[in-house]
């Protein structure tokens, strides 16, 4: 258990550093069922704004962003800090290759969670830091990796635990990943039809994440393979790609709209 009152909780400042509108629903939701509300920032230049503004206790910052992504954003609050009390910074990425954890280290973050993230590895990251920050008997751990997920159309036991059964979250939730999953799908085709690798990956990667956070695997594991090949610059399977991963998205549509009624 977090070893914090509710009243204690009431005065931590936490900030949630990500640019998908369905992850930063789901760790704010995820976050407040601990006990927890955070701020908002949608880019790491705005985390780096809001926190030379506002004293925050610990930083959850996303890694791949547009404008300034996490590892800039966080090499910037380090250098700035001298002299300060180190802010914790915790990443929370869905990258996978290896390194990712040397270079989040490199980068200046304290810790990083895998995406997607689950209740219990956020509640000892929460634990971890603020009991650091507050008693001074914090230990580093690495969290553990994150649950495998069904391979079906679309798991939704993780969205149910987060929502903690309520519907009318878990419907604000769904509603939010189709019409940013929409968006995202319609950019990404033209990107491959283009040979854009670079809007590709990024594309591909926003929406692999937010895809991970409810649970639908398949999907998730077609926008994987969209954003390596974006990464490789291999382009010529990258359309045919594409098309089989809107196919997949409209078998998920049709699942999470019946699962709304």
């Amino acid at each position: 258990m977090i070893q914090h009152t509710l009243r204690e909780a009431s005065r931590v400042k936490l900030l949630l550093v990500e640019d998908s509108g369905v992850n930063q629903k789901i760790a704010s939701r995820m976050l407040k069922k601990l006990g927890y509300a955070c701020d908002l920032a949608n880019n790491g230049r705005e985390a780096v704004e809001a926190v030379a503004s506002t004293r925050y206790d610990l930083v959850f910052m996303d890694c791949q962003m547009p404008e300034m992504d996490g590892f800039e954003a966080t090499r910037t609050i380090r250098e700035r800090e001298t002299g300060k009390p180190r802010l914790p910074i915790v990443a929370m990425t869905a990258l996978t290759t290896q390194g990712d954890e040397q270079r989040c280290l490199e980068a200046g973050m304290d810790d990083y969670l895998c995406k997607p993230i689950s209740l219990d590895a956020l509640r000892q990251v929460l634990e971890r830091f603020l009991r650091a920050e507050h008693e001074g008997q914090g230990t580093h751990e690495t969290p553990g990796a994150p649950e495998n997920t069904a391979a079906q159309i679309c798991d939704l036991t993780r969205l149910r635990e987060i929502t903690g059964g309520d519907p009318d979250i878990e419907r604000e939730i769904i509603e939010a990943y189709l019409k940013d999953a929409q968006a995202c799908l319609a950019d990404l085709g033209t990107a491959a039809r283009r040979g854009d690798a670079e809007q590709l990956e990024r594309l591909a990667h926003t929406l692999k994440g937010s895809s991970a956070s409810i649970g639908a695997e398949p999907v998730r594991a077609l926008a994987e393979s969209l954003e390596k090949a974006g990464r490789e610059n291999t382009m010529e399977p990258a359309l045919e790609q594409s098309i089989r991963l809107k196919a997949a998205f409209r078998k998920l549509k049709a699942f999470l709209l019946s699962a709304l009624q």
